[in-house]
């Protein structure tokens, strides 16, 4: 029947347009843009390639996030954003807003979250946007430009979104000199290799099943895939990244700890709370920016790895982008898939530090 309204409104565009107002005829922005379609001298449209990139263009202000989003949420969007500003030859400067889950008292307050960890792709002074004569305000909507990709804003993404992501994180993101460092800590004090099997399991908040989040898929399930991809590709070791303590010991219990490998001194939550959403009661140093810094190390020892299983996940889908970024593979991906909840709760971070 879904099928079938959308061929009918592809049909009638006119009708499209109608239900489409009525849809979000409270939403300000919505409205603000559709009367400026014909009056409105300060809304700008862009022709792709109208700017060659390099070339002195305009510059765009890019905000991204919110009190909701986790940290690879953080990057996947702002890839979305870089891939925008090269369509249309725009000069990209990012920030995290101090809203998202990761700003940090602690931290200098002259530097923006996103600094804490990336290198800009262009150096400037942090407040040469107020005197820049050309500046694109970036829109949330703007992010489609990439992840019609996949066909809209979705967990299962493309061949092709990873593909073109890994290009743009490559050509443009990088890591600051500090963050690398501590990765390359990490990664050497690890050891790991292609004989090494990436396991990526979310747990606490996930056991939720909010709306429009992955269902969680208990650990259990993962062991067929893991004994699959052993005996087929002769794995020596396991490695962990999760989230959740209690989840980390069954793997323990199942693969025992000459086998497995994981990160010992990091944050791990149990129960339904995120380690990205409580304030834990472990009291260190600049804790926010902390649990970042294990997240970046989670992932890029996941692409440190040979081969890797995992459900549907930011920091999942981040750790086969950035593998490809450095035109690397692996030679065994299993995506465990059980849908996307349509009920429940949505989800919302519960706490903060600020």
């Amino acid at each position: 029947m879904r099928i079938g309204l959308a061929k009918l409104l592809e049909k009638y565009p006119t009708l499209y347009n109608i239900l489409l107002v009525a849809r979000y005829r409270k939403d300000d922005d919505f409205t603000q843009m559709i009367k400026g379609l014909r009056k409105n001298p300060n809304l700008v449209e862009l022709k792709e390639n109208s700017v060659k990139s390099g070339e002195n263009g305009l510059w765009c202000d890019i905000v991204i996030g919110g009190p909701n989003d986790g940290f690879f949420a953080l990057v996947r969007w702002t890839l979305d954003a870089l891939y925008f500003c090269e369509c249309f030859g725009l000069k990209p400067f990012i920030r995290f807003s101090d809203d998202c889950l990761y700003y940090d008292a602690d931290m200098p307050l002259n530097k923006s979250v996103f600094d804490y960890y990336f290198e800009q792709p262009i150096q400037e002074e942090k407040d040469f946007l107020k005197s820049a004569k050309g500046v694109v305000v970036y829109k949330p909507r703007n992010m489609l430009k990439a992840e019609m990709l996949n066909g809209g804003v979705a967990y299962q993404v493309t061949e092709e979104y990873i593909i073109e992501m890994a290009r743009v994180m490559k050509k443009y993101l990088k890591f600051n000199s500090i963050t690398q460092q501590i990765i390359t800590e990490k990664l050497c004090a690890l050891g790991l290799d292609k004989n090494v099997l990436g396991v990526h399991i979310r747990g606490t908040d996930y056991k939720l099943n909010c709306k429009n989040h992955p269902q969680y898929i208990p650990p259990e399930f993962y062991y067929v895939y893991i004994d699959k991809a052993v005996k087929e590709y002769g794995f020596e070791k396991i490695y962990i990244a999760t989230d959740d303590r209690e989840i980390l010991q069954k793997f323990l219990n199942q693969y025992g700890n000459e086998r497995v490998m994981y990160a010992k001194d990091v944050v791990r939550g149990k129960g339904t709370k995120g380690i990205h959403t409580e304030i834990s009661n472990i009291k260190r140093a600049c804790y926010k920016y902390q649990l970042g810094l294990e997240v970046i190390c989670d992932m890029c020892s996941l692409a440190a790895c040979g081969g890797i299983v995992s459900s549907l996940s930011q920091v999942s889908l981040m750790s086969r982008i950035y593998k490809k970024s450095k035109d690397e593979s692996f030679c065994y991906d299993e995506r465990i898939n059980n849908g996307i909840n349509k009920g429940g709760k949505l989800f919302k971070a519960v706490a903060s530090d600020k």
